[in-house]
């Protein structure tokens, strides 16, 4: 079944990018025949993948991760990024987000409703998390917003990514945003946006996972 979960998904405020030709994700999801996504979910429920779906550098069947994680951070190093190490690899960009986006996301996180992350007694794990997977949650401008600036940092298409999960552990005010965009079925890169309330530090990890 491809069908669009919203009604009049053409005329839908948000949807298309400014050239009209490709749609914004996470909003696409909810649109996905007007969106032409048709063939991506036929392919996705037979557990395979469109050849013209392969983006550079994940082609190959082996990944040269050195190679990603420097290009990445070379193109954002005059904004601050930097790798913090390479077992595991991960990289950071400071201040990813203004202080605005950071309230912005924050809203949005609080207004889906924050819930235990799951069982386990507080000693061990005590995370409240909520993750953006309503349909009024990946309508929210800002999140298409971060998915497309993610995307552009990343050189990975949006469709590739997990739906923004917000967590908050209950030690801290701060917010952690994490987004796992698959790579491979055992392989994710995943993202880390840290916000803290208080301090206002916006800042952007991205770890292989």
């Amino acid at each position: 079944m491809c069908d669009d979960e919203l009604p009049n998904c053409a005329a839908l405020p948000g949807l298309f990018t400014a050239e009209r030709d490709v749609c914004r994700w996470p909003m696409a999801e909810l649109c996905l025949r007007t969106c032409g996504e048709c063939q991506r979910v036929a392919a996705a429920a037979a557990c395979m993948s469109r050849i013209d779906d392969c983006a550079n550098p994940f082609c190959d069947e082996r990944v040269d991760w050195s190679a990603f994680f420097e290009r990445v951070v070379s193109n954002q190093s005059a904004h601050g990024a930097r790798l913090l190490g390479s077992e595991p690899w991960v990289a950071e960009f400071p201040n990813f987000l203004t202080a605005a986006e950071a309230d912005e996301m924050v809203r949005i996180g609080l207004s889906e409703g924050l819930r235990d992350e799951d069982e386990h007694p507080n000693r061990i794990r005590n995370v409240s998390v909520t993750n953006c997977d309503s349909a009024r949650c990946m309508q929210e401008p800002f999140v298409n917003e971060l998915s497309r600036r993610l995307s552009e940092l990343l050189q990975l298409p949006s469709n590739s990514f997990e739906c923004v999960s917000i967590r908050q552990p209950a030690y801290s005010p701060s917010l952690l945003l994490t987004r796992c965009i698959y790579i491979y079925i055992h392989t994710c890169v995943c993202v880390y946006v840290y916000i803290h309330t208080h301090l206002f530090t916006r800042d952007l990890r991205v770890n292989l996972g």
